[in-house]
C-alpha cells in the first residue's frame, strides 16, 4: 500500500509557521531556521463524483530523534466552486466534512483515513505537524491544487 501512497505525494515545501489556530496561520516559530523536515501531502484524487472515497497521503522526513510530533489534519468542505473551479476559494469559514491525527514517531509515508464524499462541491485538506521541543509547527494549507478535491454529483 505504501508503495502507491509514495508516489503520489507531492514533496512541496511546507509553511513554517508558529502556530494554527482554526485555520489561521501566523508569523515563524524561532525553530524555522532550524528546520530542514520535508513535508508533503496529496489528496487521492482530484475529481470524483459524489459517493467516492478519497484520502490525503502525508510524508513526512529529516524529522530530529526524539521529536515525535502529532500529525493534525481536516478535511474542509463541501464548498461552491467559483467558476466552475475549486480554485481561490476561501478556506477560512468551510464546514469540516472530516478530522483526525496520530503521531509520527519518525520519517513516515501515511495515508488518512478514507472519507466518503457525499456532497458535490470543494473539499480541501490541511495537514499540520505540531510543535516540539525539537520542532517547529509545519503547515500544508487547504486550497492547494494538490490537497483540493471537485465532488460532481451522480449521474
Amino acid at each position: 500500500m505504501f508503495g502507491r501512497v509514495a508516489r503520489g505525494v507531492a514533496l512541496l515545501p511546507a509553511l513554517v509557521l508558529g502556530q494554527v489556530l482554526g485555520l489561521g496561520l501566523v508569523a515563524p516559530s524561532a525553530h524555522a531556521a532550524e528546520s530542514r523536515i520535508a513535508f508533503g501531502a496529496e489528496v487521492s484524487d482530484h475529481f470524483v463524483r459524489s459517493g467516492a472515497r478519497v484520502f490525503d497521503s502525508v510524508y513526512v522526513s529529516n524529522l530530529p530523534d526524539g521529536a515525535m510530533p502529532t500529525l493534525k489534519w481536516r478535511l474542509l468542505g463541501p464548498i461552491s466552486p467559483k467558476d466552475g473551479s475549486c480554485q481561490d476559494l476561501r478556506w477560512g469559514q468551510a464546514p469540516v466534512a472530516a478530522r483526525g491525527m496520530f503521531l509520527v514517531p519518525s520519517d513516515i509515508v501515511v495515508a488518512t483515513n478514507p472519507v466518503t464524499l457525499t456532497q458535490p462541491g470543494c473539499y480541501s485538506y490541511v495537514a499540520w505537524l505540531t510543535e516540539t521541543a525539537k520542532t517547529p509547527v509545519l503547515v500544508r494549507p487547504a486550497g492547494t491544487s494538490d490537497q483540493t478535491v471537485r465532488v460532481r454529483p451522480a449521474r
